[in-house]
């Protein structure tokens, strides 16, 4: 069986790093992809557009597929796929009990993810911040 290595955005600073010799500070969430111990990465996705709203998660050669209920695509609400067996995504499988472990680990890392979110901090925008902005459409 093929091993497959996820590569993230947040993994490119590390390895960078780790390429020079240097190590990333511990509070950074990405590794470096030279290690060859590391654990399995996971990969998640969200979209939420014109009412498809979907969530995915891939790990360990799997990708999990969430969709919305009645979503205007008329997608499966859960579809599972074995990435080494069927990189194009073709063949949906029926395995309740990976789904389902998919499903947990996603939920989790969601959860981790939005505690990080909450450690910014607010401050107020300047008027040449908010003119920027407004200018480029993000402020009404």
């Amino acid at each position: 069986e093929e091993d497959s290595i996820i590569a993230r955005q947040i993994d490119v600073a590390p390895t960078i790093l780790d390429f020079f010799g240097l190590e990333a500070p511990e509070s950074w969430e990405g590794r470096t992809l030279f290690d060859v111990e590391r654990e399995d990465a996971l990969a998640m996705a969200e979209e939420n557009h014109q009412g498809n709203i979907l969530r995915s998660i891939q790990q360990a050669g799997f990708k999990l597929i969430l969709a919305n209920r009645d979503n205007p695509r008329g997608l499966a609400e859960t579809e599972l796929f074995n990435l080494v067996d069927d990189p194009g995504e073709k063949d949906n499988l029926k395995n309740r009990v990976k789904a389902a472990e998919l499903e947990d680990i996603l939920e989790n890392a969601q959860k981790e993810a939005a505690k990080g979110g909450r450690s910014g901090t607010e401050r107020q925008m300047d008027a040449a911040m908010e003119a920027e902005l407004r200018a480029l459409g993000y402020v009404h």
